[in-house]
């Protein structure tokens, strides 16, 4: 997937997680972290695959030529928590959530 770089955002991205480190540290302290998984039906998969071999936005989903939706749903999501030792919260972070599929591999994940 070739997209073009905007190298002032890069830059921006680079100082700004450069501060968010410093102050990371700077304000390092005893803390806890757990994760926590669950499923809620936020959203839904809205295109409809027909045995003709198209696809169409919304649709009725009851006709005997429907063959399922396109693309995955999963209404499962997972949250980071850190507390301090008394176990009051200091952050919370959204790890996974269903959104648009995006060409992705272990090693990108890995460089966050």
């Amino acid at each position: 997937m070739d997209s073009p770089k905007d190298d002032g955002y890069v830059k921006l991205i680079c100082e700004r997680l450069g501060e968010a480190v410093r102050e990371a540290v700077g304000t390092a302290r005893p803390s806890k972290i757990g994760s926590a998984t669950g499923r809620a039906q936020v959203g839904f998969n809205r295109r409809l695959c027909w045995a003709d071999g198209t696809h169409t936005m919304y649709g009725d989903s009851s006709r005997p030529d429907f063959t399922g939706f396109e693309g995955p749903d999963d209404p499962t999501h997972t949250a980071l928590f850190v507390t301090d030792e008394a176990g009051q919260l200091m952050a919370i972070g959204d790890l996974a959530h269903t959104r648009h599929p995006y060409p992705s591999t272990q090693q990108d994940a890995s460089a966050i």
